[in-house]
Formats: structure tokens, C-alpha cells, sequence
């Protein structure tokens, strides 16, 4: 079983700014494989294979669904592809059962602040309440909804807050987990793991410094470990 598809429902594909950031990302930073539906289907008038896009669906345990937030819901592109592939399940016997507990994601981006999703705010409603359509998705097919990636206006942020989205949407995509300190501890201790940081071209003196960094993150994450198991915390 693969780990993470991640479905890009934005009509222009992975060609705009912030989805060809979230892309660059998830190649350099995750194992998740990427479903661009813009690359799929280019005449909604006309049904698509549902059966093949579910065999796919099939092969992973996390599902992100990604897309840009148009008038406060997904754009047509992914509507479209939804409702073939999750309307007609009837017509591949056993694949309703294929999809319980498997992880079920949504990262969305949108061009207002996040303080305008609030009750009083200019939109009224929360982020959560938008997506609300998706946790019913899940539940019905009984998948664990994890809680939404939002990612809001992406254009103004400065590059150290991009640097931060970026480990921090690469931590959702491999553990399905936000805001969690030890999740995410624990995702950079594998990242640096990794052959290619390990093979970075540093001289003695920023050797040591690594390497003394690296053992002090580690260090933190096990003393935070501990006191999880002292109290028998569980995230």
C-alpha cells in the first residue's frame, strides 16, 4: 500500500505560484505521489474513466484532496471529477470497503486573511464550516478526516514564512498530523536523516555545527518523548 496521493483540483494544474510551490515541495520533501486532474481532463463534457481513477484511489492510505477556494467552494474541475468517481462506486463492487480507515486530507489556499474566517468576519463562517462537505465525505465512506491544511494568502508572505509552510505542509503530507510539536520534531529528525543532507558539501567548522544542531533537536525530541510516556499522552 503506497502512503499519500494528493489530488490537485486547481484548474491551471501545478502552473500557479502557490501550487507549483505545493508541488516543488511535496517531490523534494515527500514520497506522496500527485493526481493533476487539469492534465486529466480537459473537456467536462465528456464522463471519464471512474473506475480507473478508483483502483487508484484504492492504492493509498491518505488521500489529500488540494485546490483553491473559488467563491467559497472547490473549483469545477474537481466537483467534476468527484462526482464521477464517487457517484458510480456501485459499479466496482468492494471499493466502499477499500476506502475505510484510510486518511482523508483537504489543503486549501485562499487569497483573504485567516481572520475573516469568523462568525462577525467578513465571510461569517469558519474555515470548517466550508469544508464541512468533506468531513460528511469521509464519514461516509469511513474514513479518519484529518483536520484541514488552510493555507491563506500565500502571495504576501515573506520568504522565512514560506520556508516554515513549507516543512510544515510536507509534515501533513507524510503524517497527516498540524500543530503538533512532536510530530513535527520528529519529521525534521528524518529529514535530516536523509542521504542528501548528509552528503552537503561542508567544510569542518559547519560539519560541527550540524552536527551539534542535529543533536540538540534530538535531544529535545527525546526529552519530549519522555514526558508523553510519563503521561501518558498520546499525541
Amino acid at each position: 500500500m503506497k502512503s499519500t496521493l494528493i489530488i490537485v483540483g486547481h484548474p491551471a494544474g501545478v502552473n500557479s505560484t502557490t501550487q507549483q510551490f505545493l508541488y516543488q515541495t511535496s517531490q523534494a520533501y515527500t514520497s506522496a505521489d500527485v493526481l493533476i486532474l487539469a492534465d486529466e481532463i480537459s473537456d467536462m463534457t465528456h464522463p471519464i474513466d471512474g473506475d480507473r481513477y478508483r483502483d487508484q484511489l484504492a492504492q493509498y492510505d491518505r488521500l489529500i484532496f488540494q485546490f483553491p477556494m473559488y467563491w467559497y467552494q472547490a473549483p469545477s474541475l474537481l466537483k467534476f471529477w468527484m462526482d464521477e468517481v464517487f457517484q458510480d462506486w456501485q459499479s466496482n463492487p468492494g471499493w466502499a470497503q477499500k476506502m475505510q480507515g484510510k486518511e482523508f486530507g483537504v489543503v486549501i489556499t485562499a487569497d483573504v486573511a485567516a481572520t475573516r474566517f469568523h462568525p462577525g468576519e467578513d465571510v461569517g463562517v469558519t474555515m470548517d464550516q466550508l469544508l464541512s462537505p468533506y468531513q460528511a465525505l469521509a464519514t461516509y465512506y469511513r474514513m479518519e478526516y484529518l483536520a484541514p491544511f488552510a493555507i491563506h494568502r500565500f502571495s504576501m508572505m515573506d520568504e522565512p514564512t514560506q520556508m516554515r509552510l513549507m516543512l510544515t505542509y510536507a509534515c501533513y503530507l507524510s503524517t497527516g498530523k498540524q500543530g503538533s510539536l512532536r510530530v513535527f520534531q520528529q519529521f525534521i529528525l528524518e529529514q535530516l536523516a536523509h542521504p542528501t543532507i548528509s552528503s552537503l558539501p561542508l567544510d569542518s567548522t559547519q560539519a560541527l555545527t550540524f552536527q551539534m544542531w542535529q543533536e540538540d533537536i534530538s535531544h529535545q525530541a527525546d526529552e519530549l518523548e519522555e514526558l508523553f510516556t510519563m503521561n501518558g499522552w498520546w499525541y
